[in-house]
């Protein structure tokens, strides 16, 4: 239980709980990958941090949380993409988020995704991986 403090209160004062939702929303289905990645490279918080965040808020479902947490342990290349570090030079990731949260919500198509953010489908795929 002492744990589970530490990573609140951890959470807290790194992204407050405003700022979150601000960034993910208040209720979400799925989360991209490179959302969560951006966040890290933003606030300098962990991927794994973020989720738990995202389940402590109940932004996303208890399954939710559960489905991330089994991929990570039996994926060896999602795990690595969660873990790698991308802290780098600052720059914004709010339109690409945008798209992202809109592909993840079912609002756009990958094709349409791509177009918008000048990659190709085998990109935007890829960058895909819901945490």
């Amino acid at each position: 239980m002492e744990e589970q403090y530490c990573n609140i209160f951890a959470n807290e004062v790194l992204m407050p709980r405003q700022t979150f939702l601000q960034s993910i929303g208040e209720k979400r289905h799925d989360i991209a990958l490179v959302e969560l990645k951006n966040l890290q490279s933003e606030f300098g918080i962990s991927v794994d941090a973020l989720m738990y965040k995202a389940r402590y808020l109940d932004v996303i479902s208890e399954n939710r949380y559960t489905t991330y947490w089994k991929k990570k342990n039996f994926d060896s290349n999602f795990k690595s993409q969660v873990e790698k570090s991308i802290i780098d030079d600052e720059h914004s990731t709010r339109f690409e988020n945008l798209i992202y949260r809109a592909l993840s919500s079912g609002l756009i198509t990958e094709s349409k995704a791509a177009v918008l953010l000048n990659k190709t489908t085998e990109e935007v795929l890829h960058n895909f991986v819901l945490a």
